[in-house]
C-alpha cells in the first residue's frame, strides 16, 4: 500500500510465507523484493537475508504474521509492479504472483 507523508510517497510491502499445510510462517532464505514500472523495467531490487536473525526478526509482524518491508524507493509514475522472491537451500526459488499498485 502507498503511504504519504509530507508528500514523500512510500510503500509499505508486506510478504506471507506459507508452509507445507498452508499457514503463515517464518522463513529463512534470502527474500528478494522487486519493482517495476508500469512498462515492465525492473526499477528497484533489494535483497534481505532472512537467515540474519536480527533482521527476521526485525521485518517480521506477529499480528499479520508477514514480513513487512518499508520501501521509500518510489518510482515517480503511478502505478507499479511488485514481485516477491524467496529462495533457501532446500527448495526452488519461490515466487509470488505479481501485484500491480496505482495510487
Amino acid at each position: 500500500r502507498f503511504s504519504s507523508k509530507n508528500s514523500d510517497s512510500s510503500f509499505i510491502i508486506h510478504v506471507q510465507l506459507l508452509d507445507g499445510d498452508g499457514f503463515a510462517c517464518r522463513g529463512l532464505g534470502k527474500l528478494v523484493i522487486s519493482i517495476a514500472n508500469n512498462e515492465g523495467d525492473k526499477v528497484e531490487s533489494e535483497l534481505f537475508n532472512l537467515e540474519d536473525t536480527k533482521m527476521n526478526t526485525a521485518l517480521f509482524d506477529g499480528v499479520t504474521r508477514t514480513y513487512k518491508i518499508p520501501w521509500d524507493k518510489v518510482p515517480s509514475n503511478n502505478k507499479v509492479v511488485i514481485t516477491a522472491t524467496f529462495e533457501n537451500k532446500f527448495s526452488d526459488p519461490i515466487k509470488s504472483n505479481t501485484l500491480i499498485v496505482e495510487r
